[in-house]
């Protein structure tokens, strides 16, 4: 089980890690999150989401404690992450407007989650693809 959480905090760290420091530049986490997803599926499942444990949770694919173990992982890694960005950056460049409304982040975030989450239910987890190679490409390019 530690190999399994150490590989969501370092998958998590480097995820929040490259959106960070490239301000979000919609290539680099497509293939960031590419690499990591291969990196870390044969280990962890590289959920890298608390979104993603939530929907594996779900699909009884991981136990209710096992979940909570990777949710802390995945929160640790995520703030150690943003501590390196603060330390490396003189400012953060990836922030929501003041003065704007809350509501369509929150709406965006809902939406293209649930839509991650879809590709990795059908691509990675569905048993007619059991072994396929093109989970990873697949789920980072729906970043």
């Amino acid at each position: 089980m530690n190999k399994k959480l150490f590989t969501e905090l370092f998958g998590t760290y480097f995820l929040v890690l490259i959106i960070g420091l490239t301000s979000g530049n919609p290539l680099a986490v497509g293939f960031g999150l590419v690499v990591l997803v291969y990196c870390g599926a044969h280990i962890s499942g590289a959920h890298y989401n608390p979104a993603v444990t939530l929907a594996m949770l779900i699909q009884k694919e991981i136990s209710v404690v096992d979940s909570f173990k990777y949710f802390f992982s995945q929160i640790l890694g995520s703030t150690l992450a943003a501590l390196s960005i603060y330390l490396m950056k003189s400012n953060m460049q990836i922030q929501p407007v003041l003065g704007d409304s809350i509501y369509p982040i929150f709406f965006s975030e809902i939406i293209f989650t649930f839509l991650l989450v879809f590709v990795i239910l059908n691509v990675a987890t569905h048993p007619n693809l059991k072994g396929n190679s093109f989970y990873g490409l697949a789920i980072g390019l729906t970043v």
